[in-house]
């Protein structure tokens, strides 16, 4: 019997379960109570002889009879549990008491040493996050983490100024599934591709970072990148938190650079992350998480089955379903639900041309972005109609407006001294029916689709 899942190792260094079930000639191993094989022993023998048991090796392990590991443990076992018909054995238990049905070899500690400060933690929701202190490292810095993950955006790490003019800032970020790191010693940011290919594939990844003053050097899985920020600043003062994995909810206050668009769009990090070091001292994140998390950040590193695969989906409702890092990913778009798993009913307005709704965002300051995600269902009769609007108190001119115009979707955008219009939908959309509408824009780059068609940019 083998158990290999695909891209899955037990030795990281992590507890690990395993359950061996024997019945006449059925045999059932189960690993994490996730992985399972099934054997059936050949012949007509339906009884197991035995008068000894090996726990973690032998004086000779290849003279076991049949064995076919030939090396000794080395790790730390608990809850070795023998059991056989009426017989039930806690092997390191009765090791432990000096029962005389045990014989140990070697010198045995019962113990087994504290979590080390590389154990893995893993991030289930893009609401979850750790706070470290500021990184100090106002004229040079070294840095380094590990991580995986199946999903292509995430805010992993952001440390910005809490005083005005808030012009320093560091940040690591997946977007389409590539790294990137922003930095801004105050006189200027530049930003820097780290990765030379897509890095969102579920295996392990490490990304280094050195900096001196302005210059430094950035590299995943040993392939470095140079880079030289703007600008006289050399030095890089930060006071904010550090915030690893994500910057939580929406309504979280928090100066976030427009350049860092997964922060901007609360995508925080779902996958595992593990090695974390900062100034070459390294980081206990798996014992902070134990101390700041409620929940959301789990201890270890595992990979789960396929949660979309299924015969029943975990998407209620029509949403549809996408892979996520041990997570199922629902689409409730085109769907009047809502929630993780598309199971709650969407709140519905009805305007009857009078009416309208205002929404105050980014506080007395208002927001400044670089890039946006909408998503709107509608049905109408009439041809014509305002969707949404923004608009600046200020004296800015900038404003993002869709509307119908002559039964079609229009985005118009207005950037400073430039204005695009994007004009979609292959019918005429007053017919009474739900429609979906998705605009997204990263910087001047327009994206606008209307019910799954050619997205039109």
């Amino acid at each position: 019997m083998h158990i290999k899942p695909s891209r899955v190792r037990f030795d990281d260094h992590q507890w690990h379960k395993v359950t061996v079930h024997r019945r006449i000639q059925e045999l059932v191993a189960v690993v994490d109570d996730v992985y399972t094989d099934h054997s059936h022993i050949a012949g007509k023998f339906t009884m197991l002889s035995s008068s000894r048991v090996y726990v973690g090796g032998a004086v000779n392990p290849r003279a076991l009879l049949g064995a076919r590991v030939h090396n000794n443990f080395v790790g730390c076992l608990r809850k070795v549990e023998f059991s056989a018909d009426t017989l039930r054995l806690n092997l390191i238990d009765l090791a432990r008491t000096g029962s005389k049905l045990i014989q140990v070899a070697g010198r045995v500690d019962y113990t087994c040493p504290s979590g080390d400060p590389q154990d893995p933690v893993t991030f289930t929701t893009r609401e979850s996050y750790l706070l470290l202190p500021p990184w100090d490292a106002s004229k040079q810095g070294i840095l380094s983490f590990k991580f995986r993950t199946n999903e292509p955006n995430g805010l992993i790490i952001l440390n910005t100024m809490t005083r005005a003019p808030k012009s320093n800032f560091f940040a690591v970020e997946l977007l389409n599934g590539h790294i990137y790191i922003h930095m801004d010693l105050g006189s200027g940011a530049v930003k820097v591709r780290a990765s030379r290919r897509r890095v969102d594939d579920g295996v392990w990844h490490e990304l280094s970072l050195r900096r001196n003053g302005r210059d430094g050097k950035v590299g995943v899985d040993g392939q470095w990148n140079e880079f030289r920020t703007p600008g006289e600043a050399s030095q890089m003062q930060l006071d904010s938190p550090m915030y690893i994995g994500g910057i939580g909810p929406p309504y979280a206050e928090i100066y976030i650079p427009p350049a860092i668009w997964t922060a901007t769009l609360r995508q925080g990090f779902v996958g595992c992350l593990r090695d974390l070091t900062l100034s070459s001292k390294p980081v206990d994140i798996a014992h902070i998480a134990r101390q700041q998390d409620s929940g959301a950040i789990k201890p270890s590193c595992h990979v789960i089955a396929n949660q979309c695969g299924g015969q029943v989906s975990p998407c209620q409702n029509g949403g549809q379903c996408t892979e996520g890092w041990n997570r199922p990913l629902c689409d409730c778009s085109a769907t009047l639900f809502t929630g993780p798993t598309c199971g709650r009913e969407s709140a519905t307005l009805a305007f009857n041309g009078s009416q309208h709704m205002a929404v105050w965002i980014g506080g007395t300051q208002g927001s400044r972005t670089q890039t946006e995600e909408l998503v709107i269902r509608f049905k109408t009769s009439r041809p014509a109609g305002l969707l949404l609007l923004t608009s600046a108190e200020s004296s800015s001119s900038d404003r993002l407006e869709i509307g119908l115009v002559a039964g079609r979707v229009r985005a118009n955008v207005r950037l400073g001294d430039r204005e695009k219009n994007l004009l979609a939908g292959l019918t005429v959309l007053n017919d009474n029916n739900w429609h979906t509408v998705r605009f997204s824009r990263r910087a001047s780059n327009l994206r606008l689709q209307v019910d799954g068609t050619q997205p039109v940019r």
